[in-house]
């Protein structure tokens, strides 16, 4: 199994999926893996659960669609969390553990933020008014080949193009660079936090 520092520095968007149904051993870890979130570094818990595509159909009759950005994706995380300040960034946080730990089992993922309909989610969730659905990730192991919008959307929307270290992370005040050194565990922290997504 990967590292975390490995996972980070593959992991990348998948947005186009093989059709093949999850492992059972995989399915078990995943359910593990959401039952307990912890809290985001400001205090706020989101909530996760995990949705199969087919079932939650049947069940609620909802579509759980992405406007055509993410192809074959059967199953999907989708969370809420608490309006509160700062409530965001945690679920931000939290959701990005997840797609690590998902990462680190060979498993495809994409944030969706914009492009799925919430209010399908919405159902799924039982959220409450005081809630909110940031965004999602569908799971899934990864199509062999890349769909050519998947391939568009990589070119339009590539996450793995970041900024140069120093211009993420200054030292003494904000007209000093801070230089990357490989030798040093705080730099090598850092420039896991410019990959990750």
């Amino acid at each position: 199994m990967l590292s975390y520092a490995e996972a980070i520095k593959v992991r990348r968007s998948i947005r186009n999926y093989d059709k093949r149904p999850l492992e059972d051993n995989l399915l078990v870890k995943i359910h593990n893996l959401l039952e307990n979130p912890q809290r985001g570094p400001f205090g706020n818990k989101p909530r996760f659960v995990f949705i199969e595509k087919p079932a939650a159909r049947e069940q609620e009759k909802v579509k759980l669609g992405t406007y055509g950005f993410i192809t074959h994706a059967a199953y999907f995380i989708g969370g809420c969390i608490e309006k509160y300040e700062f409530s965001e960034v945690d679920y931000g946080y939290s959701l990005e553990r997840i797609i690590i730990e998902l990462t680190r089992l060979d498993l495809g993922t994409c944030w969706v933020g914009g492009t799925f309909k919430r209010n399908d989610y919405k159902v799924l969730l039982k959220t409450k008014e005081t809630e909110t659905i940031p965004c999602i990730t569908p799971v899934g192991y990864k199509a062999a080949k890349k769909s050519l919008r998947e391939r568009l959307g990589l070119t339009l929307t590539d996450g793995s193009k970041r900024n140069p270290f120093e211009k993420h992370f200054f030292e003494n005040n904000l007209e000093t660079p801070l230089r990357f050194n490989s030798e040093d565990k705080y730099h090598q922290a850092l420039e896991l936090v410019r990959r990750a997504p």
